[in-house]
């Protein structure tokens, strides 16, 4: 996958972070079951995630 943005490993941390709250924000507000924003709030949690692992895996590669 090729990326489009610079890597910036304090913003990934401060984006999931800021997805879990905006979910629980959500989900306190709504009643009612609201799958597919779960499903996207869990897929870019996931997106993020992943780069993040991707990062640093790539990192270590050059250490070694």
């Amino acid at each position: 996958m090729f990326e489009t943005i610079h890597y910036d490993p304090q913003l990934s941390q401060k984006a999931r972070e800021y997805l879990r709250q905006l979910e629980e924000i959500f989900l306190a507000e709504q009643r009612e079951n609201r799958q597919e924003m779960c499903e996207v709030l869990l897929y870019l949690n996931n997106l993020i995630t992943t780069h993040y692992c991707q990062y640093h895996e790539d990192g270590d590669e050059h250490f070694v």
